[in-house]
């Protein structure tokens, strides 16, 4: 039932909120110096996605879509994210569904190096302690 959501009926989910936060330069400029240092690529993780309008437009603006990662409760968001962008079967960000309130935190954790693992994930139990920066 997406129109019982006030942000989809008048079309907040537009707004790219993201780019407004203050901390939105400094993350851009860290994925770029890990670039340039030739270092891993820090990963930002977006729960509560919808349709993914912020994760979209990161790539236009320098952070590279395979590190990448949006998460929404309802898997319809991702999948009308797809098809208000058209952008299924080509786009290089990652999404999930999955349910943060059920997120076990575990003893350790293995860092992600390979951007193609992360198509692999399907849980937000998979990316504890390995995203730098969450939205």
């Amino acid at each position: 039932m997406v129109h019982q959501y006030r942000c989809l009926r008048s079309f907040r989910f537009v707004n790219l909120r993201m780019a407004e936060h203050d901390d939105f330069t400094r993350i851009l400029q860290l994925s770029e110096q890990a670039a340039l240092s030739s270092s891993t690529r820090p990963l930002l993780l977006d729960i509560g996605c919808c349709l993914g309008m912020d994760l979209r437009y990161l790539p236009y603006v320098g952070y590279p879509a395979l590190c990448l990662l949006g998460c929404d409760l309802r898997p319809e968001f991702i999948d009308l994210g797809y098809r208000f962008y058209g952008d299924r079967g080509f786009s290089k960000i990652h999404f999930f569904s999955d349910d943060i309130l059920q997120l076990r935190i575990p003893a350790s954790t293995d860092t992600i190096n390979d951007s193609s693992l992360l198509k692999e994930v399907n849980d937000l139990n998979q990316l504890c302690g390995r995203v730098k920066y969450i939205y």
